[in-house]
């Protein structure tokens, strides 16, 4: 018996995009990598200020991750967006 699982990993650069994919998503994921660093800067705000209250009843797990460019992300970071980001509330 396999037990698996399968992780999707949502790296796009808009926050509607970031919405429309996580959807597609859980359909038929058992854990969504959420990655932020891929969002072009201004988009993370706004797809905070998208999310759905009921999303976070979602039984699918999230994994954040807000990736610098020497650890792998999309984007340039310097350490203090970074920990803007994880310091901010968005939970």
């Amino acid at each position: 018996m396999n037990n698996g699982k399968i992780c999707v990993s949502v790296c796009v650069e808009t926050a509607d995009e970031f919405i429309e994919n996580i959807k597609r998503a859980e359909e038929f994921a058992d854990v969504i990598e959420l990655r932020f660093d891929c969002l072009e800067e201004n988009q993370v705000d706004i797809f905070f200020a998208k999310l759905n209250p009921q999303w976070r009843m979602n039984k699918i797990p999230f994994i954040v991750t807000f990736r610098s460019k020497e650890q792998g992300g999309k984007r340039e970071l310097t350490k203090e967006q970074r920990d803007y980001f994880w310091n901010s509330g968005n939970e």
